[in-house]
């Protein structure tokens, strides 16, 4: 009879240490959610910029703007394709 083995880790992080783990995290999970649903459901500035044929920060206007819906993601912005 096999006995399973347990290992416990103490790790220690900082405040910015964690909230970057979870930033990571909610992008990863938007990007899983948009490729499972939609490919093309929420795009980058630069995505978004090139396919509206300008700057990413007139994207970022934009969506200031309510011109063109945006998400946020911790510090992550997408763009919801149109």
């Amino acid at each position: 009879m096999a006995k399973d083995n347990i290992t416990i880790y103490t790790v220690t992080l900082t405040v910015q240490q964690l909230q970057e783990i979870i930033e990571k995290a909610a992008v990863a999970a938007v990007e899983l959610y948009a490729a499972k649903n939609d490919k093309h459901a929420y795009m980058t500035a630069a995505e978004m910029a090139k396919r509206l044929n300008c700057k990413p920060q007139t994207v970022y206007k934009m969506a200031r703007e309510n011109q063109i819906e945006a998400v946020k993601f911790g510090r992550s912005i997408r763009f919801k394709a149109a």
